[in-house]
């Protein structure tokens, strides 16, 4: 991407970035889940997506530095620097990384994928796993937008909000990946569908600006924890050597809720011509997650 200026080489190279990128967000949460005791296997998983948050912000910090420092070329300059961290990454992952024990392994059945495709917890995984792929990734892309729109706030207040947001999805993972293995992976998603509900429902309403501030750090301190709970309810139902063909699996179920939830938003707004429904369908969503979440756990197994 550093060394082509061609509009589709550019865009294959950053799809092909994007493809390892999910491959390396599968190995790293599968690694955890292999490497760590199942009793605090939910703070270990939350601690580890604490490392999205600090790295938006070194992003954060980096990119307007180099886009000052360097004018017209300053993109490329921040692709090579991009390109040397990965590479310094792969080093240490291949170098500084201890393999896990398989014995302890040994006794879990190896599943085919197929076989897992025809469980019920696959797809109870995979639902909730949906609704966060869909409603998510609407609410980064177009909180910003619909707050400007909304309530005629500059940009630079827009920001703040966001900063509060970043701020908090540090917390996200640690918080209620402690709440998990004392309480339970369903039960803590309970929580958190909940939490970004409400979220979801400021924006939907015609409420003061001011409210935008808790809507920031509900979907914040939430943001992070269901990669990782999702993890670990893979761990949990299907074994730690199943783990990763249960989560692949189930990203590329959340990746398509990637796909349609933009394509959804835009064609809502261009309907309507306002956020607030968009905003109402993804807090209908979260509040599915919230009841499905609450019948999941009554079923939950303990571990």
């Amino acid at each position: 991407m550093t060394f082509f200026s061609n509009y589709l080489w550019i865009s294959f190279f950053y799809g092909f970035s994007g493809f390892f990128t999910a491959i390396c967000n599968i190995s790293i949460m599968v690694y955890i889940a292999h490497i760590i005791p199942a009793k605090i296997k939910g703070k270990a998983l939350g601690i580890i997506v604490t490392g999205n948050g600090f790295a938006i912000i070194f992003a954060g910090f980096l990119v307007p530095y180099i886009d000052s420092s360097f004018l017209a070329s300053s993109w490329k300059v921040n692709w090579i620097i991009f390109a040397i961290l990965t590479i310094l990454i792969a080093f240490y992952s291949k170098y500084g990384l201890k393999q896990h024990d398989i014995k302890q392994q040994q006794t879990e059945q190896n599943e085919l994928p197929l076989k897992l495709l025809k469980s019920s917890k696959f797809y109870k995984i995979s639902f909730l796993y949906l609704i966060f792929g869909i409603t998510y990734v609407v609410y980064v892309t177009f909180f910003v937008t619909a707050s400007i729109e909304k309530y005629d706030i500059s940009s630079f207040q827009s920001g703040y909000f966001w900063s509060i947001l970043g701020f908090m999805s540090l917390f996200s993972g640690p918080v209620f990946g402690y709440l998990a293995d004392k309480i339970g992976v369903y039960k803590t998603l309970i929580i958190i569908y909940c939490f970004q509900t409400i979220a979801n429902a400021i924006l939907a309403l015609d409420l003061s600006s001011n409210f935008l501030f808790i809507s920031a750090v509900l979907f914040g301190v939430t943001a992070w924890a269901i990669p990782a709970l999702i993890t670990l309810l893979s761990s949990q139902e299907f074994g730690a050597k199943n783990t990763v063909k249960v989560f692949s699996l189930a990203t590329l179920i959340f990746a398509f809720g990637q796909v349609i939830g933009p394509i959804g938003a835009g064609y809502i707004y261009d309907i309507k011509n306002d956020f607030s429904n968009v905003f109402l369908i993804c807090a209908i969503l979260t509040l599915t997650g919230t009841i499905f979440s609450f019948i999941f756990s009554l079923k939950q197994k303990k571990v």
